[in-house]
């Protein structure tokens, strides 16, 4: 017999909230604002190769182990080879907060969002899977959009040092509910990290498709949090 959803586990971007359009260079030149007010390196072209290098470096073709680091430990690489010397904790810091701040402002709530997870949230337990590349910027993102405190557990990839579809992610949110995959439902947007990885894991899969990207997709799907609740009372 089937046992009943205790619990839903949920991605973040364009699932809880949309990213309409990155915009990278802005992303990139916040980040490099910082360095060169601290260490006078003027050039953005030179920095943005060093980034895509560095980037290079820690994800090779295509990153098969699915291992991820922090932005962090990106620029470190980055702002090294640029300026030939280490840069401090505090200025990566500051570069990631950033950097990581422009890509919040770029992002929107999606509609029926907060109203779902008020509701869902009275019948089951909420958690949250997501790929970042810097947990502070996480909850940053959770705390704008009024989403903060309502997920435990909260699983990001750099704090696993794995990005999904790996495994590790969903094993990590499993141990932190204490439930079999069985009583637990993923709702995500990406077909390989989020529907492939959960069926993998023995979680039950739900497409968030808001844009209507998948058409053909023949697996469980909703365009709107707010009709999950009906999806897991069929």
């Amino acid at each position: 017999m089937l046992q009943p959803v205790r619990a839903v586990l949920f991605d973040l971007h364009d699932t809880l909230v949309g990213v309409p359009a990155d915009d990278l260079v802005a992303r990139r030149r916040a980040a490099h604002e910082v360095l060169r007010s601290v260490t006078g390196a003027s050039d953005f072209a030179a920095f943005c190769a060093a980034d895509d290098e560095a980037r290079s470096s820690l994800y090779p073709d295509g990153n098969p182990e699915m291992l991820d680091y922090s932005v962090a430990h990106r620029f470190g690489i980055a702002t090294r080879q640029l300026t030939g010397r280490e840069v401090s904790s505090d200025v990566l810091a500051r570069m990631v907060d950033a950097y990581i701040g422009v890509w919040i402002e770029l992002l929107v709530p999606l509609p029926g969002t907060t109203e779902a997870l008020d509701t869902l949230g009275r019948r089951y337990r909420l958690g949250l899977v997501t790929d970042f590349g810097d947990a502070p910027g996480v909850y940053r993102i959770l705390e704008r959009f009024g989403l903060a405190g309502r997920f435990d557990p909260v699983v990001i990839s750099v704090e696993v040092g794995r990005a999904k579809p790996h495994p590790s992610m969903f094993a990590r949110a499993l141990e932190g509910l204490g439930l079999s995959p069985s009583e637990i439902v993923h709702v995500g947007d990406n077909l390989v990290c989020d529907v492939e990885g959960a069926s993998r894991a023995g979680i039950r899969p739900i497409l968030m498709d808001y844009a209507g990207r998948y058409p053909d997709f023949r697996g469980e799907r909703i365009a709107d949090l707010r009709g999950l609740e009906v999806l897991l009372d069929r």
